[in-house]
């Protein structure tokens, strides 16, 4: 069962009259499995176009990282470099 956490929407800078829209789940019925880390799904969207990479199988903190690379990249235009 998936549990709503957060889902909101901003307009981007970088596509002008486009809203991105973010949302993050939970799975409850996780079950522990080697190639899955956690229990979040993140979906982003730009507009009607969801980003084609499927983000499942986080931690929180993994799921809060992934969203804040994205809305830098898709609000504000800012690609922050992975280290």
């Amino acid at each position: 069962m998936q549990v709503l956490i957060e889902k909101f929407s901003i307009s981007s800078k970088v596509h002008p009259g486009e809203e991105v829209h973010v949302t993050i789940q939970r799975d409850t019925a996780y079950e522990s499995i080697r190639r899955l880390k956690g229990t979040f799904q993140v979906d982003l969207y730009v507009g009607a176009h969801r980003l084609e990479q499927n983000y499942y199988g986080l931690t929180e903190s993994q799921a809060k990282e992934t969203v804040l690379r994205y809305l830098l990249e898709q609000v504000d235009g800012i690609a922050p470099p992975l280290h």
